[in-house]
């Protein structure tokens, strides 16, 4: 059970950051 856990905590934080990517780079975007 822990593991399972332990995957949806990497998987929420890379869903995260993913997020963020995409947001700076549509940012960038809007900015050029």
């Amino acid at each position: 059970m822990r593991r399972i856990g332990l995957a949806l905590g990497l998987l929420l934080v890379l869903a995260s950051a993913g997020m963020r990517t995409v947001a700076v780079a549509r940012g960038q975007e809007d900015v050029a």
